[in-house]
């Protein structure tokens, strides 16, 4: 996309002297890091911008790149086996009904299934989507709960946020699963964070 001046100047964070803080409220990308972890997105970022700038001036195919393929990523209506992977029984509360799923956290993906009646110990994918999409905060009056959003993602980095493709109340059996959940969310969303933002 065409580099729009009359955009930026609009942008008072462009205007300012650049903060360092993320409690500034101000995005990452438009601000200096902060901390080791930062320091290192930003490092790997500069580091992604500068080769795909080389392989464009040096008229190079990607082969690399992206590290994900989509092909290797579960999509709607796939069968998946429970043998292997972790599953977390839940229900999803949305506002015209509820559904009772198991949550299986991949490395890669956030994935819902419901299991398959025609097929012992197998399941059909409900609802898939990336980990660097997933929000997930505690519900204050129930500790077995969690509500998860799931952002639409942006291909822009300059558009803040994405209409939720899912925002839902996931309630577990027990508050020991719902931490869990809570744990391997986050820990899922750490992890593709350092890795691709």
């Amino acid at each position: 996309n065409p580099l729009r001046i009359e955009h930026f100047l609009k942008d008072s964070c462009m205007l300012f002297p650049p903060s360092t803080t993320p409690l500034s409220g101000v995005e990452f990308i438009k601000r200096l890091p902060s901390g080791d972890i930062e320091r290192a997105r930003r490092s790997i970022r500069v580091f992604f911008l500068v080769r795909a700038l080389f392989l464009e001036l040096s008229s190079i195919a990607e082969t690399e790149l992206p590290l994900t393929k989509p092909e290797n990523l579960l999509k709607l209506n796939d069968k998946i086996d429970f043998h292997n992977c972790d599953l977390i029984a839940c229900t999803v509360h949305m506002t015209e009904r509820k559904d009772r799923r198991f949550l299986v956290i991949d490395q890669m993906q956030f994935i819902l299934i419901e299991p398959d009646s025609t097929k012992i110990s197998w399941g059909i994918v409900k609802f898939c989507a990336l980990m660097q999409d997933v929000e997930v905060a505690n519900d204050k009056e129930d500790s077995r709960s969690l509500h998860i959003t799931i952002h639409k993602p942006v291909a822009n980095i300059y558009v803040k946020t994405s209409p939720p493709i899912l925002n839902a109340k996931f309630t577990f059996d027990d508050h020991i699963r719902c931490m869990t959940a809570k744990q391997n969310l986050n820990k899922g969303r750490q992890r593709y964070c350092l890795g691709f933002a």
